[in-house]
């Protein structure tokens, strides 16, 4: 008998065609004690996988592209909104809840029949970086206002809010002097 290092061995492999995933002294993958091994399989496996996925696409593209409108449909990819159940207590076109809605104090918010208005504060004691990203945030959301926070509570900037007719507050609170989270309501 002649020693040989795993990689000798399977380099012997791969050239005499055996297939490597299989036949290392007949013990499968996770059965291997050598981890250096073990992972060049578990590589050279997964590379197989994702080879014959690729031909297996690109053969079901063809065949689609040869039979045209006749070409069995493709499948539905298996999702979390496409294995739920249908809900039953969901209305679809009912002329009751179209009234309602219709007459939400809400709906002309949700309809855009009014122009939105935004009110942009920060936390009580803002940074530099944090008033220049509210500078940007200013100049980007269109209708914004920028109004310093101080000492008031944020109740009070809520009611001053409703007050002033906006429509959304942004609130931007930050970490170790740099913004970190960005509220919206």
């Amino acid at each position: 008998r002649v020693a040989i290092t795993a990689g000798e061995y399977k380099s012997y492999l791969s050239m005499s065609g055996v297939n490597i995933a299989k036949s290392y002294h007949g013990l499968s993958i996770q059965n291997r004690k050598c981890k250096i091994v073990k992972r060049q399989l578990f590589q050279k496996m997964k590379q197989e996988k994702s080879k014959e996925r690729t031909k297996r696409k690109k053969a079901d593209k063809e065949m689609r592209e040869f039979m045209g409108d006749e070409a069995p449909p493709k499948p539905v990819p298996h999702t979390t909104e496409s294995l739920r159940p249908d809900d039953e207590t969901f209305v679809q076109d009912d002329i009751e809840v179209m009234n309602d809605t219709a007459l939400d104090e809400f709906s002309s918010y949700f309809n855009r029949e009014n122009q939105p208005k935004v009110l942009i504060t920060t936390n009580k004691k803002s940074s530099l970086e944090t008033r220049k990203l509210l500078d940007e945030l200013v100049n980007v959301i269109p209708n914004s206002e920028y109004h310093k926070r101080g000492k008031v509570d944020m109740k009070d900037v809520v009611k001053q809010a409703t007050d002033n007719s906006f429509t959304d507050i942004v609130v931007i609170n930050e970490d170790m002097k740099k913004p970190s989270i960005l509220f919206s309501s």
